[in-house]
């Protein structure tokens, strides 16, 4: 229920005697009387006591009692008056008295207490207390409004402790009573989501989604939070108009200003903005606006150390550098991310004219705080956004070896970051160095992932036989169990977490004849672009969309050339010299995986491409001479089962029928087989894949990496051990699908590697959008 003071046992809303939201979840066939079934199960409104009667149960009561009234709720009214008055000390104490003596009476009351505490330490930046607060006041089971409320303060818990996945995760949960029970959250969600969403360094849609709310809103207030949080995502984007974002912290501070309701926290938090964004070089700032940080006591210790950097900023150059060591020492182990990121990348431009060395060592270090958070976050949540929102500290770290004349350093550099996104996914070396006690916790979590996955496949697969009625509810019991999924593979892939990137580790050496080619971001905006190969490295300056111009003459002596594609890059058109190439992901060195036996063919899954049938008759002889007799998938033969056994033990796979590219970064990405999916997530968890694949099939080499490199289906086949992969990175006319096959394996010589015969075919207007992957 939803709409009460509290709700308490019977069920009885109590207080205030208006109306009441009910959602009851439905079983199938299941239904409310006099109530039409909406999304979810059903949801009624009772404005008197009364009645819910669902088929084939006892009848619900529901009863309407008056407001609780005791000393518990008039300690949670003063804690949440001292609150609002500035009086921080005062709110925890009268808090902390009504959750004590509402706990045993009154759970709701309990939870509102426990919920507007746990706001009040986050203010303070007392993470550890706030979360204790939630975990000890849970809503009841009846009061969903409450669930509802408490899953949007968890989200903004595990955010401020650096977790944006948990807080996700915990939105969606409060998303889902919010439509259940028509709960007044949604714009608070979606300010939410998308102050996450700058956490994790997808900025644009957090403006837009930020920019959105800010037409529907005129209460001053509300516009301070939403002008404050506008400024703070366009500051953190690289694409921001300068005047828009000045403008956004300069009407924050004067919103918050006539704002009664502000605490003294978030007026000081807009002048600290502003003065941040004012301290940017080329911009000036009154000095005497850091005092106001410094004495205040209390003030929370993220916006202390925000404070301490921009006094770091306003120290004469003379002592700079040692002034942003000195937060760097202050913020280390303060539980703040990216501040202390912040704070090593501005240590390292400081030192760099004086002491080059010592700022290398602060460029370093702030690229392994890159490489840890990005481990720490879910797989799919976004792990290639945040890593490329940090993309500062990789470009002044290639920048000074730039300037010191070490190219081969400024090389490995852009690699080891290009890659780090990658190297956190289970290749076959990471999970063959697990401990064995590691081993078991990683096949026990496989377990449990592979059963979940296939109780919801089977679930999806009977929707042909329910009622038009019950197929829209039981989607959305699917999309929470689709949520309890991506939990167990973070799960999974979290048992490597002791095998995260090890920047020592050595990187591939371009093979002889070979070249490799790659580009990164320059400080001033600009790019890079890098070859090295037997003889060394070389780096020039990218001009205008000419992005290997530079390069060409050394391109031209290579008999191959290895594509180490990035950002705007990945997607222009190339000028290679005519040279053959492929596109590499700069995974670890690896010995080839073991041969497997023959060949598969995947063909028309889903009984709607009579022309991969045809395909797949064209691909059979050739493949037939090189591996004997294939084993053939066609139609309904074409299930999850029969398709992970192939995957498992052939040497090579042919796919050819429909694939898709979506989600975030590509993680929803899926081969369609006759029963459903095969996703990039099942991919990633095969204990073993072919050698060589070709997909033949839309987008299956497509791969968002508008920064860092993503992940699409052929890269997870990658990660997981396959050699070469052929797929087309955009979608892709079946004539030209088949007429590409057959010319592929017409040229594949015995005894050659499969990018050679890509190589010859390369040139054919039917191969303009494939690409031929290596590790």
């Amino acid at each position: 229920m939803a709409g009460c003071a509290a709700v308490m046992a019977g069920p009885i809303c109590a207080g205030p005697e208006a109306s009441v939201q009910a959602w009851i979840a439905l079983a199938p066939g299941e239904q409310i009387a006099g109530a039409t079934p909406v999304i979810g199960g059903a949801r009624v409104t009772l404005t008197a006591p009364g009645t819910i009667e669902v088929a084939g149960r006892l009848p619900l009561k529901v009863g309407f009692g008056p407001a609780p009234e005791s000393a518990g709720r008039a300690h949670l009214a003063a804690g949440r008056a001292a609150w609002r008055a500035g009086r921080p000390d005062d709110a925890v104490a009268e808090l902390t008295r009504a959750g004590a003596a509402l706990a045993k009476t009154d759970a709701s009351g309990a939870a509102l207490s426990a919920q507007v505490l746990s706001f009040v330490h986050l203010e303070a930046g007392r993470l550890q207390a706030a979360r204790a607060a939630l975990d000890a006041a849970k809503p009841p089971a009846e009061d969903g409004g409450a669930r509802g409320m408490h899953a949007y303060f968890e989200a903004l818990a595990v955010r401020a402790a650096g977790d944006a996945g948990g807080a996700l995760r915990a939105l969606k949960r409060a998303d889902l009573w919010t439509e259940r029970l028509a709960l007044p959250l949604g714009p608070t969600l979606v300010e939410a989501r998308a102050m996450t969403h700058v956490e994790l360094g997808r900025v644009a849609e957090a403006v837009a989604a930020l920019q959105g709310l800010m037409t529907s809103t005129t209460d001053v207030c509300r516009r301070a939070d939403l002008l404050a949080n506008l400024g703070w995502a366009l500051m953190l984007s690289d694409q921001a108009d300068a005047d828009a974002t000045g403008g956004a912290l300069d009407a924050a501070v004067e919103a918050f200003a006539a704002c009664d309701r502000a605490s003294p926290n978030k007026r000081a938090n807009a002048r600290l903005n502003a003065a941040l964004w004012a301290s940017v070089p080329g911009r000036s700032v009154d000095a005497s606006v850091v005092q106001v940080f410094e004495v205040n006591d209390d003030s929370s210790p993220e916006l202390r150390g925000w404070a301490r950097l921009l006094a770091a900023r306003l120290t004469p150059v003379s002592g700079q550098a040692e002034a942003f060591d000195a937060v760097v020492g202050k913020v280390a182990d303060a539980g703040l991310p990216h501040l202390h990121w912040r704070a090593l990348l501005e240590a390292g431009q400081a030192w760099t004219p004086r002491d080059p060395a010592r700022a290398q060592r602060r460029f370093e270090q702030a690229e392994a705080l890159v490489d840890a958070d990005t481990f720490r976050l879910p797989v799919d949540a976004g792990r290639g956004a945040f890593a490329g929102g940090r993309w500062a500290s990789t470009a002044h770290l290639v920048d000074l070896f730039v300037q010191a004349d070490r190219p081969v350093d400024a090389m490995r550099a852009a690699r080891r970051a290009r890659r780090r996104v990658l190297t956190t996914l289970p290749t076959p070396q990471a999970v063959a160095q697990l401990s064995p006690a590691q081993r078991d916790r990683w096949d026990a979590a496989l377990t449990r992932y592979r059963q979940a996955r296939s109780a919801l496949a089977a679930d999806a697969a009977r929707d042909w036989e329910r009622p038009a009625s019950e197929v829209e509810a039981a989607a959305v019991t699917r999309a929470a169990q689709s949520e309890a999924l991506s939990r167990l593979l973070n799960e999974a892939l979290g048992v490597l977490a002791s095998r995260a990137i090890d920047r020592s580790a050595p990187l591939r050496a371009p093979a002889p004849g070979e070249a490799s080619l790659t580009w990164t971001r320059r400080p001033d905006g600009g790019w890079w672009v890098l070859v090295q190969d037997a003889a060394g490295a070389i780096v020039r300056p990218v001009v205008g969309t000419a992005w290997t111009q530079p390069v060409l003459p050394r391109l031209a002596q290579a008999e191959r050339i290895v594509v180490l594609a990035l950002g705007p890059s990945a997607e222009a058109p190339l000028d290679l010299a005519g040279r053959p190439h492929a596109y590499g992901l700069d995974l670890p060195p690896r010995a080839l995986p073991e041969a497997g036996t023959g060949a598969s063919i995947v063909a028309d899954p889903t009984g709607d491409l009579p022309s991969a049938r045809r395909e797949a008759d064209r691909v059979t002889t050739p493949l037939k001479a090189r591996f004997g007799d294939p084993t053939r998938l066609a139609g309904a033969a074409a299930r999850r089962d029969a398709v992970r056994a192939a995957l498992r033990h052939a040497d090579h796979l042919h796919y050819a029928g429909h694939g898709d590219f979506s989600g975030q970064e590509g993680w929803s990405s899926a081969l369609r087989l006759s029963d459903g999916p095969l996703t990039l997530a099942d991919v990633l968890l095969l204990p073993r894949v072919p050698r060589t694949v070709v997909l033949s099939a839309c987008e299956t080499g497509r791969a968002d990496d508008a920064r860092a490199a993503g992940v699409g289906l052929a890269h997870a086949l990658l990660i997981r051990g396959a050699a070469t992969v052929v797929a087309p990175t955009t979608a892709v006319d079946d004539r030209d699908a088949a007429a590409f096959s057959a010319a592929l394996y017409a040229a594949w010589r015995p005894k050659d590697p499969l990018w050679m015969a890509f190589a010859v075919v390369a040139h054919l207007e039917a191969a303009r959008s494939y690409r031929v992957f290596v590790p």
